[in-house]
């Protein structure tokens, strides 16, 4: 009996910790739109980068050239950021942190994994 009230009160509060900290009030900042923002714009300089003739035109490869060691910074320097204001957020669900890490993630792993 005691083990059966103790798991429905250990799941009420595991409940009532998760609703408080994922509440539908939430607001993302104005800084983590921006890093959102700047995460795709990563995603996609990387994935022309690697799929499209970027030399075919002067300028398109010069424009390049000179972003690429930026992007790359960048690139590593988002995960690190999107973790550290996601545990300052206490996990929420609704973060774009978390959306974030996801992209840059996925971005590192495509730039390992699909090389030409």
């Amino acid at each position: 009996m005691t083990t059966v009230y103790l798991r429905q009160s250990l799941t009420q509060l595991t409940i009532k910790v998760f609703m408080e900290y994922n509440s539908p009030n939430f607001k993302n900042s104005g800084l983590s739109k921006i890093l959102l923002v700047l995460s795709i714009i990563i995603f996609v300089f990387w994935f022309f980068g690697q799929n499209t003739d970027i030399y075919r035109f002067a300028f398109v490869g010069a424009i390049f050239e000179f972003l690429w060691v930026f992007m790359l910074m960048a690139l590593f320097i988002l995960p690190i950021l999107s973790i550290i204001f996601l545990i300052k957020e206490r996990f929420n669900l609704r973060s774009f942190y978390l959306y974030i890490l996801i992209i840059t993630a996925t971005n590192i792993m495509l730039m390992i994994f699909l090389n030409k």
